[in-house]
């Protein structure tokens, strides 16, 4: 590494640091700059070495120093920009991919040889899936982009961080374009993967096992509660996101027409939505609606308590029990003689009695074993206090009897203490000690009111404190062990905080919002309430556990609770693995969450609504949609027939042209139909239009150039334009922007070309035949977007 890279990182390392600086006063990051990981948005970005865990451990290594310095820089940049926390971790996983490589090499970062670069992709393929491929691929190359372009000023000129610019592409096709055709071998195993047609048939069976059986259920609601959220996915197609965060509010229906609809706050950027309710889905969507809102009432209250009065109902409640039952006279001196406030610490008995949790999770171990504090054993605790006020106020003489002089019995202890003279007998630890100190204060007339050695206190007070320690060594065991409330209250408050961070994608801390005050969301998408006590789902965070206790906090519905339950490689026990729900193949069905969208499309494709309308109704981007249609080319073919039956606006593309010189002709409708049925076999999506093409038996013969010659004798009699894509319309003007840009840097007046011109343009010459094929594309063009004037026209 050059002395100007060296400079260059120094630079911006510093920067990112005085960045952090301001993000996070601003509550967008959390951490420490030099810390493992940083949290954004309730998601973590991580600087230790890659490994099969993404949690961060003792034992975790970091990067390399300089790998950590340009990983920083890299996340603030990404930060900088307002990335989504998905695509942050994300590329901050491609990073690490590529780090792992380089290891110890630090001079490979500023040369990044592409040998490397490709190196670390294979690595990646090897482990994952095509699609994961593709998309650490991508964020190895936006990384790429990132250090081409950083660079500083030095001595007057610009200095790049790299030796040199590096030019470099994975050359790794997007898997998804390829299974858009139905034909090909990606389509078949993104439909195995990705697709199950019968999952309705098994959601269906596993609720009515539950609602006909509810004792099947560890606790209530425990699978009740999710099959009706996934009640919502079905009737409305909801991603999971927008399934967890439902409003309160979620189910209405119009005063004017009747219609029922659901209010959804939808995710990717789109704006929130009230989506209609299909009448089949009233019912249900009713019912689990009603389900809900009682169901997750209680949670729902304890979330509203929370931002009331934040954690105050733990002491109070708490408190309140002590009052109903006070502490016994053993639980008071095991407290007391640690010098420990009674009212800031509580006996696990006192914690499961206030609030739904189970003992384990209160002992070591536990989820809040931080919070516990050892107790002495309850015989020892009370011979403390006992011994405690003598040697304070020295009033031996008031407990000792004359036994051939004044001394101290074992029965004499026990009984004024309140131990056991069985348990003194038996603390191995201390009794011989404390037997051979209480002997020499007899020998030496302490216990003697009489003696003038018995005021003589300040040679016995140092002694009993060593002892003390000794007395008190031995605790903690099932009777011998409290929680420190404060410490208590703090560990609910960071895991709530934790829960908060993820569903509303912003920081919080043990106080609320880090970007406001309070435990509600202030940075959130359009639509989603900001307070979880407005959310429809509220569980409890013991709620999908098979414990006995519910919990204590209340938490959103989270992504993790869903693909737990459904999907056999959560490697946890599915509800259809719990309940025998078998598919064809006798084995327990196992599907993803979003699944269930790629159902609801398919579904809707195959009923009619247009493309374009499935696309509105779904929430996506034009053209979207058609990454989720599962029905076979066939199908698809069967779809789009109709549009050449009808008696009106018909495409005005090859075979739309064919049915009207039919009709010219006289020919039979019957006639017309079963030659459209003939053309149209199969169906094909291409970015400008559809192909009936059936390429598993001939393949295109046109270089896929579906656009030339379109409106001409010349068109290909496969392809189609169908007038509601407008994000094929879009592809057709840019195809036309991109060949008249073409055309004008052959020759700038190309426009005023006539036609005898181009008629002495000679086809056997290489130029020639350039131009005539950029002038066939974009009259092509005209042609096709003529056609959607005339459609745009009519409708």
């Amino acid at each position: 590494m050059t002395n100007y890279s060296q400079r260059v990182i120094a630079h911006h390392a510093a920067e990112a640091e005085k960045f952090f600086s301001i993000l996070k006063n601003q509550g967008v990051v959390s951490g420490e700059f030099n810390d493992s990981f940083w949290s954004y948005r309730g998601h973590r970005i991580l600087f230790i070495e890659l490994n099969s865990s993404t949690e961060v451990r003792e034992h975790s290594t970091l990067l390399s120093k300089l790998a950590g310095k340009i990983g920083r820089c890299y996340a603030i940049h990404n930060i900088i920009l307002k990335v989504s926390p998905e695509l942050a971790v994300s590329r901050n996983n491609a990073y690490r991919w590529l780090a792992r490589k380089i290891g110890g090499k630090d001079s490979s970062w500023s040369a990044l040889p592409r040998s490397l670069l490709n190196a670390t992709v294979q690595d990646i393929a090897a482990q994952f899936t095509p699609a994961t491929t593709y998309h650490r691929a991508g964020g190895i190359s936006n990384f790429v982009s990132f250090l081409n372009n950083l660079s500083l000023r030095i001595d007057g000129e610009d200095r790049r961080y790299l030796d040199r610019f590096v030019k470099w592409k994975h050359n790794i096709r997007n898997p998804i374009r390829s299974s858009l055709d139905a034909t090909t071998s990606e389509h078949k195993s993104r439909k195995q993967n990705l697709y199950e047609e019968n999952l309705h048939i098994a959601l269906g069976k596993a609720r009515s096992k539950i609602v006909g059986a509810p004792e099947l259920e560890p606790h209530p609601g425990y699978d009740r509660i999710r099959l009706e959220a996934l009640t919502f996915a079905m009737a409305l197609g909801l991603r999971v996101g927008e399934v967890c965060t439902l409003s309160k509010e979620a189910v209405k229906q119009d005063d004017g027409t009747g219609y029922h609809y659901s209010l959804v706050a939808t995710e990717k950027g789109a704006l929130p939505s009230a989506t209609a309710i299909a009448e089949i889905w009233v019912d249900p969507i009713k019912e689990a609606y009603a389900y809900l809102l009682e169901a997750c009432e209680p949670a729902r209250q304890r979330a509203r308590e929370i931002e009331d009065h934040g954690f105050d109902f733990v002491k109070h409640r708490l408190r309140l029990h002590r009052s109903q039952i006070p502490l016994n006279r053993n639980r008071t001196s095991q407290l007391l003689s640690l010098d420990l406030d009674p009212d800031e610490y509580f006996y696990i008995d006192e914690i499961t009695a206030c609030f739904q949790v189970t003992a384990k999770e209160l002992t070591s171990g536990g989820t809040f074993y931080e919070s516990l504090i050892e107790l002495p054993r309850i015989a020892a605790a009370k011979l403390v206090i006992w011994l405690d006020d003598r040697f304070k106020h020295w009033d031996w003489s008031r407990f000792t009897k004359e036994y051939g002089g004044y001394r101290i019995t074992w029965e004499d202890l026990a009984n004024h203490s309140g131990a056991s003279e069985a348990c003194l007998r038996k603390a191995h630890w201390f009794f011989e000690d404390l037997k051979c100190m209480l002997e020499s204060m007899r020998a030496d007339e302490a216990f003697n009111p009489n003696s003038p050695k018995s005021s003589n206190q300040s040679v016995w007070q140092p002694l009993w404190g060593k002892l003390r320690e000794k007395v008190l060594s031995q605790r903690g065991g099932r009777a011998c062990v409290a929680l420190d409330l404060s410490s208590f209250v703090a560990a609910l408050k960071s895991r709530y905080a934790e829960y908060l961070s993820i569903h509303f994608k912003e920081e919080f801390g043990a106080d609320g919002s880090k970007v406001g005050t309070g435990y509600e969301g202030k940075k959130i998408r359009h639509g989603v309430e900001r307070k979880l006590s407005n959310h429809l789902i509220v569980v409890w965070d013991g709620q999908f556990t098979q414990r006995a206790g519910l919990g204590i906090l209340p938490r959103p519905l989270d992504r993790a609770d869903l693909y737990n339950y459904l999907s056999g490689k959560a490697n946890k026990k599915t509800v259809f693995e719990r309940l025998e729900i078998l598919d064809n193949d006798s084995k327990p069905f196992s599907i993803s969450p979003h699944q269930i969208r790629r159902w609801v499309t398919t579904a809707l494709l195959r009923s009619g609504p247009s493309e374009t309308a499935v696309d509105l109704w779904m929430g996506r981007s034009p053209r979207q949609t058609r990454h989720y249609d599962y029905r076979t080319a066939k199908e698809r073919a069967e779809h789009v027939r109709q549009r050449y039956t009808r008696v009106n606006d018909i495409p005005d593309d090859f075979l739309g042209r064919s049915v009207m010189r039919w009709r010219s002709k006289g020919m039979e409708e019957e006639q017309i139909e079963v030659l459209v049925t003939q053309k149209l076999k199969a169906l094909h999506y291409t970015p400008w239009g559809t192909c009936s093409r059936e390429l598993y038996i001939t393949p295109c013969n046109k270089g896929l150039m579906c656009i030339r010659g379109f409106g001409t004798g010349d068109a290909c009699e496969s392809f189609q334009i169908d007038a509601t894509d407008k994000k094929a319309k879009e592809s057709i003007t840019q195809m036309k922007q991109k060949y008249t840009t073409m055309l004008s840097t052959i020759d700038i007046n190309h426009t005023l070309l006539a036609n005898a011109i181009l008629e002495e343009l000679n086809t056997s010459e290489p130029l020639d035949q350039h131009i005539l094929f950029a002038i066939d594309v974009i009259k092509g063009c005209d042609a096709a977007l003529e056609s959607y004037r005339k459609a745009e026209s009519t409708s």
